[in-house]
């Protein structure tokens, strides 16, 4: 069954005909989109049909009315005419500057470029969404096939950058691994530590940037404890190499106190010497043994010293 038609609004005097009017006008003063315009015309339409036939209105009483109802239709098609224009001009103004981003994005060689123009792209989103109400749907479809052309390109750039980073960012790590299996813990922390510094100024998708701190955590974790087996292990060899000099100190001491001994004996023996011979033959033998003290003491000393720098070492 068929829908009956709108009923036109009831007229039946003048009064009521300027009630109806001060209505659309109202209508009028709220519009803002298309379809309240298409619905004002409409309802303008079916009262203009209506006051034709109204027999209760008089010659002057319908011009009147009709000549008001013209003048709100004449505003009305001026904001409507207005609006489209509008509209047209922000999609030809949009259509510009897509053209001029998609340039830009082939010449963008950093991140915040490609940002950037990404960010104007939600601009001119919200400007083609507002002209969206009174384009023309052809117009409409063309911008916006080409703000999704724009978009497109401006991500796909942003995920080669993205990419050239994350190369640049993983070959740190592979080069700390490199160190690892060279058994250079301390050099793999080196490479860790400008892998992060990095991370400050190459930005990465946020997956990637994921999976490359953990990777760089678990190498970080690893050098730390190969630079602690490596530690230990040069502690265990440095208390060995400790106590063979504490060793070496008390056979080089026990030898300096019989070279001591000795030094006394021959002094003693030179005191009572009878002979120039036995003199001269025990101040050779003197001289000798002094030599050796002297030899002696200056080893004491080096494994003084070198006992001490190991005691550092494994404290």
């Amino acid at each position: 069954m068929d829908q009956p038609e709108e009923a036109a609004p009831a007229v039946s005097s003048v009064d009521d005909a300027a009630q109806t009017i001060s209505a659309l006008e109202g209508e009028l003063a709220t519009a803002g989109t298309r379809p309240q315009f298409d619905a004002l015309f409409k309802r303008a339409q079916a009262l203009t049909m209506h006051i034709e036939t109204d027999g209760s209105l008089g010659t002057q009483e319908r011009a009147a009315v009709e000549q008001h109802l013209r003048d709100i239709l004449k505003r009305a098609r001026v904001d409507y005419d207005r609006n489209r224009a509008r509209a047209n001009s922000a999609l030809a103004i949009s259509a510009e500057r897509l053209a001029l981003f998609v340039e830009t994005l082939a010449e963008a060689e950093t991140i915040p470029a490609v940002q950037e123009v990404r960010a104007d792209l939600r601009l001119v989103r919200a400007s083609l969404q507002g002209a969206s109400a009174w384009a023309p749907r052809d117009a409409q479809a063309r911008a916006w096939e080409q703000w999704q052309t724009a978009n497109q390109t401006a991500w796909n750039t942003l995920n080669e950058r993205w990419k050239q980073n994350e190369l640049s960012l993983a070959a740190l790590l592979d080069r700390a691994e490199t160190e690892m299996g060279r058994g250079n813990p301390r050099a793999a922390k080196t490479k860790i530590k400008e892998f992060h510094e990095q991370t400050k100024t190459a930005e990465s998708s946020h997956a990637s940037m994921k999976m490359l701190r953990v990777r760089a955590r678990e190498l970080w974790d690893r050098a730390t404890i190969a630079s602690k087996e490596r530690h230990e292990a040069y502690v265990l060899i440095a208390r060995k190499r400790l106590d063979y000099m504490r060793t070496l100190l008390g056979r080089t001491q026990q030898n300096r106190h019989g070279v001591e001994s000795d030094v006394s004996t021959l002094e003693l023996n030179l005191q009572k010497a009878q002979t120039d011979v036995a003199v001269a033959l025990l101040r050779g033998q003197l001289e000798e043994r002094r030599k050796e003290l002297r030899r002696l003491e200056s080893e004491t000393a080096g494994l003084l010293q070198r006992i001490s720098e190991a005691e550092k070492v494994v404290t």
